[in-house]
């Protein structure tokens, strides 16, 4: 399925308390593993995009991975704090801002014994890797799309997520409004936050004659919609690919 199992349905729990859902997907940097979702996502602030349920402050997430022998879906619990401090990874507000993305570590420490072992034995899982599509190649008013599970609707039955169309509402080669993100034009629900953004083929069909199909691009992580007034415009914040690598080199410097 490729890119199909690169993105992962999250339940956000306080102890035993499921408090909302959202999404996130699988990314490696230089061997190391993370699933990546919004801030906003892990500290459980009212920002639109989470299926919320209860509001506490959430403690561990649950994603589910795909059973590399069955095709069920996998509980896999992660802790998002250990001894009083975050386990998850982001960036400091910069300039005002709030950069909200946030890298969850795939290792020991953080997750579960038994989701540790499960995770890495018996699950399909497809990582990102590429996140920086050259910006002076990228058609200003392209298509793209977000993969995710809006309000927790998906295919049950083979554990899909669910693809969304959306276009370039902002100028790729411009950061919008000063901050390292470009807006998309979409509908996005509830339950989206921490989509992969995707670029797609310009075709219906894959390349004949055996070959490959035109390559997945990660572009960026669906954050939230935009509000004027009170009038959601449904132009989505989605914040470059390229700030993963920032994020995941700034945690080992420091």
């Amino acid at each position: 399925m490729g890119v199909y199992d690169s993105t992962v349905l999250i339940h956000i729990y306080h102890d035993e308390t499921l408090l909302g859902q959202a999404t996130g997907f699988y990314f490696n940097k230089n061997n190391r593993k993370f699933v990546v979702t919004n801030k906003h996502v892990v500290k459980l602030s009212r920002k639109s995009g989470v299926f919320i349920r209860n509001i506490e402050q959430a403690n561990k997430l649950v994603f589910f991975a795909k059973c590399s022998i069955t095709g069920e879906k996998l509980p896999i619990e992660v802790n998002l704090y250990l001894n009083g401090k975050k386990t998850w990874l982001s960036i400091d507000d910069r300039d005002g801002y709030d950069i909200d993305v946030a890298l969850i570590p795939l290792t020991q420490e953080t997750m579960e014994k038994k989701s540790f072992m499960i995770f890495f034995t018996r699950t399909i899982a497809t990582f990102f890797t590429e996140t920086s599509p050259n910006k002076n190649e990228v058609h200003h008013f392209g298509r793209l799309v977000a993969l995710g599970f809006p309000v927790e609707f998906y295919d049950e039955k083979n554990y899909l997520p669910i693809a969304r169309s959306v276009t370039m509402a902002s100028k790729y080669d411009v950061d919008f409004d000063g901050k390292p993100c470009f807006l998309a034009d979409g509908i996005m629900f509830e339950g989206m936050s921490g989509s992969p953004i995707i670029d797609t083929a310009h075709t219906l069909y894959q390349k004949s004659g055996g070959g490959n199909p035109e390559s997945v691009n990660l572009f960026g992580i669906f954050s939230s919609n935009s509000i004027y007034g009170d009038k959601y415009l449904h132009l989505n914040i989605i914040w470059r690919a390229e700030l993963l690598n920032v994020i995941a080199d700034y945690q080992v410097d420091v």
